[in-house]
């Protein structure tokens, strides 16, 4: 039988979204800031919402391991 979320793990992932959301805002500026393209702007943001989707969690938190593992995981996909 499904289980449903306890209210911890939901706060948890509202404050995720939250997160990711305020650094993908601030990304966003810093892009708009430098001149960079609409397009890659775009390409730039998907990259950072892919990194977020394969460990489900802000990249902020993300430790330079993960990060490390996660690049090599995109090498091994070519």
């Amino acid at each position: 039988e499904p289980t449903t979320p306890r209210l911890v793990d939901t706060l948890s992932t509202k404050q995720e979204v939250c997160i990711m959301t305020t650094l993908r805002e601030k990304m966003k500026q810093d892009m708009i800031l430098k001149g960079m393209a609409e397009l890659t702007q775009k390409s730039y943001l998907e990259a950072v919402t892919r990194l977020y989707k394969y460990y489900n969690k802000s990249p902020a938190k993300l430790s330079n391991e993960e990060i490390r593992n996660y690049l090599l995981h995109l090498k091994k996909k070519v």
